[in-house]
Formats: C-alpha cells, structure tokens, sequence
C-alpha cells in the first residue's frame, strides 16, 4: 500500500506483518488488534495504534520500522528490534520490555503506570534523544550520550529503583525528574 492504512481488526494466532510503502499505519476507533507473536509494522511514515479508549490493542512482542510511532497496549510491552528516524511513544497496561535492540532518533517516552516496571535493557539500543519514562522500577541501557526527561519510579526501595547504563554522558532536562 502506498496511501496509508487503517486496521479495522486484526486477530492473528502466531505472528503478523504489515508493510505500507507510503503514508501510515493506524487502527480505526474501535478496531480489535491481537496478535499471539510477533506483530511487525514497516512504514515509510508514523504508525498509531491504540491510541482511544474505544479500541484494543494485544500483542505477543511488537517490531516497528517508520518515522515515529505511538503505541497503547492493554497488556504488557515487549519491543522487539525496532528502528525509528522520530520519536517512540508507548503506553502500557503492563510491564514494558525490550527483546531486541531499539534505535529511535527522537525522543522516546515510555508508561508503564505505577505498578510496572519499565526494562529496556538490550545491549544495543541507541535512544538519540531525551528520554521520559514512567513506571514501578526502571532499567535503561542506551549506547549513547543519554538525555534524561521526565522519570518516575513509583515502587518502595529496590523495587522503585532507577538504573542506568549510559555509553556517554549523562543529561538531564530544566523539566525532567
């Protein structure tokens, strides 16, 4: 597809990929997205999924190719290798992980909530610029200079901790905590 396209459902027992040579990849307000493995999204431009409270977005590990991408989960995050030129927005009902390397060259914002944690720990991820994250206990690993956003780690002790792993200095902006 060279236009864009919109996902009115999807419900893929295994894995699932989709490749739109132009425009976007969205879900339409109450599309049902659940794939038991992997779901694989190449785009020339943004992918948007789950971004309503109408829709329901599901999958086993998720691995992005585009410009940007912003992801709502109703379960657990796991990011498999992914590569963005832009920014990185995920949202999560659950734990956020990575299996696979991620290089995003914007920022990146992860929300696991209150109750879980954010792990985005593989060796060769290279998150270019600031990064805001939000969960129980967090671990990032960044073979770059790393630009620290708004953080919170919102566990008791060590499971409220804050880890990271930078292959460069370490920023933090005037507004992150």
């Amino acid at each position: 597809d060279t236009s864009g396209v919109i996902l009115a459902g999807v419900n893929a027992s295994g894995t699932f990929a989709l490749t739109s040579a132009g425009g976007t990849i969205t879900d339409s307000a109450t599309a049902t997205i659940k794939v038991t493995g992997r779901a694989t999204f190449n785009v020339a431009g943004a992918i948007t999924l789950g971004e309503t409270g109408t829709d329901s977005t599901n999958f086993g590990s998720l691995a992005i190719t585009g410009t940007s991408a912003t992801i709502t989960e109703d379960s657990a995050t796991d990011l498999f290798t992914s590569t963005l030129s832009g920014n990185l927005d995920v949202t999560s009902a659950g734990a956020v992980t990575d299996s696979g390397d991620l290089t995003v060259g914007g920022t990146t914002a992860v929300d696991a909530g209150s109750g879980k944690n954010v792990t985005l720990d593989s060796s060769g991820n290279e998150l270019t610029g600031a990064i805001a994250t939000s969960g129980k206990k967090i671990v990032l690993n960044n073979t770059l200079a790393t630009v620290l956003g708004a953080t919170s780690a919102t566990g008791t002790g060590a499971a409220g901790s804050f880890t990271l792993t930078s292959g460069g200095a370490v920023t933090k902006l005037a507004s992150g905590t």
